[in-house]
Parts: structure tokens; C-alpha cells; sequence
């Protein structure tokens, strides 16, 4: 990652806020992107599957570094192959925002229409396992 690149493109709008769209799974140290992450004006999520290949590859990575780095559970937008068999990993480690993309669509196609119903499933899956990260916190 380019933050001095990234950083002059943005700076240019001080009142824009935005998302770091799966880059980050492409960097050769993820560790360094996140650290550089840090300092980039207006970022408001960082969309990553935690792995190039998919959240099914990266859900450790993405599980770990929420876990250990409260900025990054802070920005973290857990999207790219993402599962329903995810969202309760990713809960408990204090993710808070997914993007489902075509899971939201009739046979997964990014070309049909979103589906309310989908929509709706997904959003009683990610509501069960907040409330049970609550649940689970309060009983420590």
C-alpha cells in the first residue's frame, strides 16, 4: 500500500469519509498496511476478507487482529465470501459490520436483485450473534 499516495488523494476532501475496499488483503505485510492505516484522513471502514482468497481462508487473521488491535475492530468490515458460519467468529471478536454483497441475491448472482428476505436473514443471523457476544461478556 501507497499511503502517501492514498493519503494525497484523500486529503483533498477532508470532509469525506470512506472504505478501504479488500486492498489490504493484497498487501505483502498486512501488518505494516494496518499500521499505515492508521494514519489515512477520513477512513471509516477497512473492508477485508482477511486473506486475498475469501473470508473462508483469512477468518483466523481477521479473528486474531480484531482480537489484539482495537482500531482494527473499530474499522473492520468483514466482507468477501462471506459465510454464515462467519458471523459468530467474527462477533465475538467484535466485528460489527459485514458485507454480504451477493449472499443477498437470488443464487448468489451478482447481476439479480437483492432479496429483502436475505437481507432479512442476515440480518437476524448478525443480531443473534451480537446478542450473544453480550451475553457472553456480561457473564465474565
Amino acid at each position: 500500500m501507497d499511503a502517501g499516495v492514498v493519503t494525497e488523494i484523500v486529503s483533498e476532501h477532508p470532509d469525506l469519509r470512506w472504505t478501504f475496499h479488500r486492498a489490504v488483503d493484497a498487501c505483502i505485510s498486512a501488518g505494516r498496511a494496518w499500521r499505515d492505516l492508521r494514519a489515512l484522513p477520513g477512513l471509516d471502514q477497512v473492508l477485508t476478507a482477511g486473506s486475498a482468497r475469501g473470508v473462508s481462508e483469512g477468518l483466523d487473521d481477521l479473528v486474531v487482529r480484531a482480537q489484539a488491535d482495537d482500531f482494527a475492530r473499530a474499522v473492520i468490515m468483514a466482507g468477501g465470501g462471506l459465510l454464515p458460519e462467519h458471523i459468530p467468529w467474527l462477533a465475538r471478536a467484535g466485528i460489527r459490520a459485514f458485507q454480504i454483497d451477493t449472499a443477498a441475491r437470488p443464487l448468489g448472482s451478482a447481476k439479480a436483485y437483492v432479496d429483502p428476505g436475505l437481507v432479512r436473514t442476515w440480518r437476524v443471523l448478525i443480531d443473534h450473534a451480537a446478542q450473544r457476544r453480550a451475553v457472553l461478556g456480561q457473564q465474565r
